[in-house]
């Protein structure tokens, strides 16, 4: 398989949920942001910028930029951390957690469409995992 069908399979996906998040007004980094935030936030009451940027593996001037502009959303609030006054806690408001679960929809079924002619989804899914694992 070349490179280059992976790049435009890649793009081709990402143009697809960009289109179907709009009407969310979320970008799909916004969402896949979004969606850690209720995750994680699940799993620890106090839930920080630094274990965000870990959990997802992005940049963290990236993370800053997306929970800046879901807090401006009203989607997560943003707090300073008593416990360390470095960091800030952060977690998905009503509206938050309510646009995610609509968001995750749409991109579960988007996804579902798009892979539907991949014809062994579960070696598919353990091919890619091992490639993310190296």
């Amino acid at each position: 398989m070349a490179v280059d069908t992976v790049w435009k399979s890649s793009n081709k996906l990402q143009r697809l949920h960009r289109a179907a998040l709009k009407e969310l007004d979320l970008t799909p980094t916004q969402f896949s942001v979004l969606a850690s935030i209720v995750y994680m936030g699940s799993l620890h009451d106090k839930l920080t910028q630094s274990m965000l940027t870990q959990y997802t593996e992005m940049d963290k001037m990236l993370i800053s930029d997306i929970i800046k502009s879901l807090v401006f959303k009203k989607l997560i609030d943003k707090e300073k951390n008593e416990e360390d006054s470095r960091s800030f806690l952060i977690r998905a408001t009503s509206l938050g957690a309510s646009t995610v679960n609509r968001a995750i929809k749409i991109v579960e079924k988007m996804d579902e469409d798009f892979f539907k002619p991949v014809e062994d989804k579960a070696q598919f899914g353990e091919e890619l995992n091992r490639i993310l694992s190296d």
